[in-house]
């Protein structure tokens, strides 16, 4: 059996669930005067409940909109809501209390209908003022992670371009491409900046062998003591224009800069200069450069000492000791890649073989540290009269082997007597005493006229050679068409 409460009871019971919520809630009329206020209301706006009652909501208490500018009474969500009926809901907005403080809120606003009629309307608000710090505190643990991964991936692309560098490196067969392959690399190191890598020469002189960026101005060849870096030992950083301490090989005034030593096995290789330019960000300052710089040109002093190395050992493989010209196992693996390239393009390619006349002369009568002075000068001689193209080798004791790409029976022919005739003109001394006139006896082969293998062509270049023996020496013959 259900039995219906009184007016008094539905009230009382009202006033009960109100005052037990956390929200607050206050009713206001068509004209925006306070009709109701629980105490959560009257606690968040920081004033006593009977302040409230009967006074203009908007007065005494105001919002913001999300730019900190004030909803003008007749635009307030809550007033429209009174004066119109529309129901309406935000998050974003800012209750000010009387004394001037403010908190965030959630709120709700509903129009009071009694048989259709607005009667005005009843606002639901909470503090959000604690939810709003999570939300900060995640948003910048957010922008935290994010900055942190994204550094992550900076240094693992960095890590990247280091390592393929260095795999590069290990294929590289010439300084040249050594250069290009590090310029490259750099390049993508440090894309918004300009610089170069200079690296220490046989003249003890510090050369920039490759550059990136817009060029840097300042010297290209300078000595080791013209930069501070290398006079220290350290990392040298320039942030102020106006620093005294600038390097000497940089150009006055230039761009903030950094110079890094290249150190390997305790010695200075060169150093890293890295300049700040016209693409680099307002925000990048030489300071941040400086561990990437140092990574880099740690890596780059070990993989061009390595680099050095395998140069230095490939030479000792390749190269007579004495005479400083290609070795007969060079010699034989040129002319078995060359034959074929001949063959394939139709081109002639030259050969030469000469000997020493009387080098047992030399030797039996000044000794074999004479016979050595001897080979070596001719090496000597030989390197500096040839074209970069062609490749002189020592085939066996005072025997030298000349091969000539790309040229023809009349080029090899004038060519060797080229060289017979300067050698003739040499005036060899050992320890302060003359060793006399030095002749050559030679003899001349083209591919395909008088071979067409490299033993052919060697063997036909040796029978030439055996007849300028028998001819007198000193002397050029030319080989025999084979029949």
């Amino acid at each position: 059996m259900v039995f219906l409460e009184s007016h008094a009871d539905v009230a009382d019971t009202m006033r009960l669930i109100l005052e037990s919520t956390g929200e607050g809630i206050c009713g206001v009329d068509t004209r925006g005067h306070c009709t109701f206020v629980n105490r959560a209301a009257a606690r968040l706006l920081g004033v006593e409940p009977p302040d409230l009652v009967g006074r203009n909501l908007h007065r005494l208490t105001h919002h913001s909109r999300p730019d900190g500018s004030p909803f003008p009474e007749e635009e307030c969500p809550v007033f429209r809501t009174a004066a119109e009926g529309v129901s309406s809901r935000l998050e974003s907005e800012l209750f000010w209390r009387p004394d001037g403080t403010s908190f965030p809120v959630q709120y709700s606003s509903y129009p009071i209908l009694d048989g259709g009629v607005n009667k005005g309307a009843v606002l639901a608000f909470s503090d959000i003022s604690e939810r709003r710090r999570m939300e900060d505190e995640l948003r910048a643990a957010n922008v935290k992670l994010t900055a942190h991964v994204a550094d992550l991936e900076r240094r693992n692309h960095e890590a990247n371009l280091l390592n393929e560098m260095a795999d590069m490196l290990q294929s590289c067969f010439t300084a040249e491409e050594a250069q290009a392959v590090i310029a490259a690399s750099i390049e993508k190191l440090f894309p918004t900046e300009s610089g170069a890598l200079c690296m220490l020469n046989e003249r003890n002189l510090v050369e920039a062998i490759a550059a990136w960026g817009r060029p840097r101005g300042g010297e290209e060849i300078f000595a080791p003591e013209d930069c501070w870096a290398l006079r220290r030992g350290q990392a040298h950083v320039v942030s102020e224009l106006r620093q005294e301490l600038r390097c000497a090989h940089v150009a006055a005034g230039d761009a903030p800069y950094l110079c890094v030593p290249m150190m390997a096995r305790g010695a200075a290789m060169g150093v890293l200069h890295v300049m700040v330019s016209r693409n680099t960000p307002v925000s990048r300052c030489v300071e941040e450069m400086e561990p990437l710089a140092k990574t880099v040109a740690e890596h780059l002093g070990l993989a061009m000492a390595n680099f050095n190395l395998r140069q230095t050992l490939r030479i000792q493989s390749i190269r007579d000791p004495l005479t400083g010209l290609f070795n007969r196992r060079y010699m034989e693996e040129t002319i078995n890649r060359e034959i074929p390239r001949a063959t394939r393009y139709q081109r002639p390619l030259g050969i030469i073989l000469f000997d020493i006349d009387h080098f047992k002369h030399f030797n039996d009568s000044f000794g074999h540290p004479a016979g050595d002075t001897v080979l070596s000068t001719l090496g000597e001689f030989v390197r500096g009269h040839v074209r970069s193209e062609d490749i002189p080798c020592r085939y066996g004791g005072e025997e030298i082997v000349l091969i000539l790409p790309d040229a023809p029976l009349e080029v090899t022919l004038a060519r060797a007597e080229v060289i017979r005739t300067g050698v003739s003109e040499l005036h060899l001394d050992y320890r302060g005493k003359p060793l006399g006139d030095l002749a050559i006896s030679l003899g001349v082969a083209v591919f395909p006229r008088h071979g067409a293998t490299g033993d052919t062509l060697l063997r036909a270049a040796d029978e030439a050679l055996y007849r300028a023996k028998a001819g007198g020496r000193n002397r050029v013959e030319l080989a025999t068409v084979p029949e």
